[in-house]
């Protein structure tokens, strides 16, 4: 029976207002403990610190300004940085791409491939769940506004799951994305002006049987082995969580599970690095079909520096039919090579390598990125 609209919405007040009780289930129950909090790590200081090396590293000039800011300069050309965050983007490319309705929309009308996509509104959610006959499952719902995986539910296949996705994805945004999913590795190119400053491929969090530990404790020694490099951690630590759960269970396992010897086994639909997610470098092996392919939506988007993620069996081969685009990042966040597990790449080298390209012209006239 189709929901009214009013039934929608008091649905969805109720879910956003029970969050934080789901959450903490007992913190209604008991009075919680006194913990002495660690001091906070300064997260911008430690990026200003490795822009900063970088910058002096090609004999940059760098100065520290107020509320994190920093000056780069090479006395010609001007640049200034706040966390991964450079003044080469306008600010209206940084809003286009902000939306995932609006990119897709304008990649998809610029004949550039995208996942078939419909947006919802938080007004429409009665319509929605009674139209969910007519959608081709499994499905994506993710917030038209968000970044590091937030809101986003992959594999839908239920209406039940459908409604929990769609006021998941409505307590960060009034909009959301239905797409179907499409099969296929996923990958993040990083351009600047259409140059290549990186290329990954993007993993869901895994663990690797031993023959002798568990699911549960594989994690726990994956999250040990956790490395700080460069100031910052090797990777984010695995939850086992309900979606970690849902994700054995589909596969027949439990975290109770021991996994034979060199059996990989994924713990997350999503491949967020802020869900554990981890990446391979494979900047030397992008085909120039993938290359173009960012290039153009970049060009579409009017953005300069982007991390464009793209779903494709191979990146190193030429481009697929089934390759689309998932998603075009202005100022990627380009620690993510310091989640690279092949060793070749780091958060480091990648900030170099962009203000290599930022300062690589030859012109006097000075410039000032970002006035």
């Amino acid at each position: 029976m189709a929901l009214h609209a009013p039934r929608a919405r008091i649905a969805l007040l109720t879910h956003r207002r029970l969050q934080p009780l789901r959450k903490y289930p007992g913190i209604l129950l008991r009075r919680l403990p006194f913990r002495r909090r660690e001091a906070p790590v300064d997260k911008w200081a430690q990026i200003n610190g490795l822009v900063s090396a970088a910058a002096r590293k090609l004999d940059l000039q760098v100065a520290q300004l107020p509320y994190d800011f920093l000056r780069i300069t090479d006395g010609a050309t001007v640049l200034y940085s706040r966390d991964f965050d450079f003044s080469v983007e306008s600010l209206t490319a940084y809003w286009l791409c902000g939306d995932k309705h609006l990119t897709s929309l304008l990649l998809r009308d610029a004949g550039l491939p995208v996942p078939d996509f419909t947006v919802v509104r938080a007004s429409d959610l009665a319509s929605a769940f009674a139209s969910f006959g007519k959608l081709q499952p499994p499905l994506v719902v993710k917030p038209c506004f968000g970044a590091g995986g937030q809101g986003v539910t992959v594999g839908i296949t239920s209406l039940r799951d459908f409604r929990k996705a769609c006021y998941r994805a409505l307590q960060s945004c009034d909009r959301l994305m239905v797409e179907q999913v499409v099969a296929g590795r996923h990958w993040r190119i990083h351009t600047f002006d259409g140059q290549m400053i990186s290329a990954f491929e993007r993993l869901p969090a895994f663990v690797i049987g031993d023959g002798s530990i568990s699911i549960a404790r594989l994690i726990d020694k994956s999250n040990n082995a956790i490395v700080i490099r460069n100031g910052f951690p090797s990777a984010h630590p695995i939850c086992r969580d309900r979606e970690t759960r849902a994700v054995l269970r589909e596969q027949g396992l439990k975290l109770s599970t021991v996994l034979p010897a060199e059996r990989r086994v994924e713990l997350k639909r999503v491949c967020n690095a802020a869900a554990g997610g981890v990446t391979v470098d494979v900047s030397g092996s992008v085909h120039p079909d993938y290359l173009q392919l960012a290039r153009r939506a970049a060009a579409v988007m009017g953005a300069r520096l982007v991390g464009i993620d793209i779903i494709a069996p191979d990146v190193a081969a030429p481009r697929d039919e089934r390759a689309v685009i998932n998603e075009v990042n202005t100022t990627p966040a380009l620690e993510i090579a310091n989640f690279d597990i092949s060793g070749r790449d780091s958060a480091a080298a990648s900030v170099e390598r962009l203000l290599s390209l930022v300062f690589g012209t030859d012109s006097r006239t000075p410039t000032t990125h970002g006035a």
